[in-house]
């Protein structure tokens, strides 16, 4: 996908807002590898032997959280950025009876793709493709969210939570150690940046690291709540089996009313190897979406609930008629 965006740079129609887009998208790739690698590396070989090094136990514990979160951050990154999740992957699978059918039906074509796509899929102008159940476009992976990479998404979306709280931990607790700096509450914190610029700027007793040190505190915990807030957001629309433009646009049709239908949806039978291990593992389905059937009892109720209506006076409840019997 990235070959996608510095070809939008190429293409003769391309207007000012998605050139500026597609630099934006090079710029947040730029920002999350380099900062992933700073904070592992000072987590690695300035914090933890600093603040932990007199018992290697316990070195050797911090150690392996942290690799396993940084591999688990890079495992799903790379999958989120690597895996198909186009429309013409779809149409190169092999597909069940059903979908065969509900594909032959299709009759919207793609004006610059040439393809049919399915229901829930659209056209990214960033990726100049037709994408399976898109979702969203990540600028940090450069990438579309679709049905094959959404639970790689939302997975490195936990694990770059958990990274950027856990590098705030650590952070505090190497400016403690080596600069007696101590974040007592809310109003020290939120001060604390001003105070050491303005200190750096006017003596100099503030060294150059300590200031950096300061600076990733704050990226670092800004990162986390970011994460958290997207990953909170997409296990919201996914338990309830949506994405984000049919959640904006009150679309509801596609998804079960079972939530844990819809997370297996996403994340597939095999979830519980996926929590662990980014590796690719296969989905339910091939992405092709019916409108979803209506339950009898709902049927009955919305019959119900119209019937007087349909012949211009309101429904007779059953205290109405108790009473009607009486009179």
């Amino acid at each position: 996908m990235i070959m996608s965006i510095l070809n939008i740079f190429r293409r003769p129609n391309a207007g000012w807002r998605l050139k500026l887009m597609a630099i934006g998208n090079i710029v947040a790739m730029v920002y999350f590898i380099t900062m992933t690698g700073i904070c592992v590396y000072l987590s690695l070989f300035e914090i933890v032997p600093l603040a932990y090094g007199k018992t290697p136990e316990t070195v050797y514990k911090h150690y392996g959280f942290i690799l396993f979160i940084f591999l688990n951050v890079l495992g799903n990154f790379l999958m989120t950025f690597t895996t198909d999740t186009t429309v013409q992957r779809m149409y190169n699978q092999r597909l069940t009876r059903k979908d065969t059918k509900l594909v032959e039906k299709l009759t919207d074509e793609c004006a610059i793709c040439s393809i049919k796509p399915p229901p829930r899929s659209h056209h990214c102008p960033l990726c100049d493709r037709c994408v399976l159940k898109r979702d969203h476009h990540c600028f940090f992976i450069t990438t579309c969210i679709g049905y094959h990479n959404q639970k790689y998404f939302i997975l490195y979306c936990f694990y770059m939570m958990l990274g950027t709280f856990y590098a705030v931990i650590l952070i505090n607790v190497h400016m403690t150690i080596l600069y007696k700096v101590r974040i007592a509450g809310p109003l020290s914190f939120i001060t604390l940046l001003p105070l050491t610029l303005v200190k750096y700027w006017t003596s100099n007793n503030v060294p150059l690291f300590l200031l950096f040190l300061v600076l990733m505190l704050y990226v670092s915990l800004f990162a986390g709540l970011f994460t958290a807030a997207v990953f909170y957001w997409q296990m919201t629309i996914t338990i309830f089996g949506q994405t984000q433009h049919e959640l904006w646009h009150g679309i509801n049709k596609y998804g079960s009313k079972s939530m844990w239908k819809n997370f297996k949806d996403v994340f597939g039978s095999y979830w519980f190897i996926s929590v662990v291990f980014p590796i690719p593992l296969p989905q339910e389905g091939a992405g092709v979406y019916r409108v979803k059937e209506k339950s009898s009892k709902d049927e009955e109720s919305q019959a119900s609930a119209t019937t007087g209506d349909r012949v211009g006076r309101k429904p007779i409840t059953h205290k109405k008629k108790i009473l009607k019997k009486m009179n």
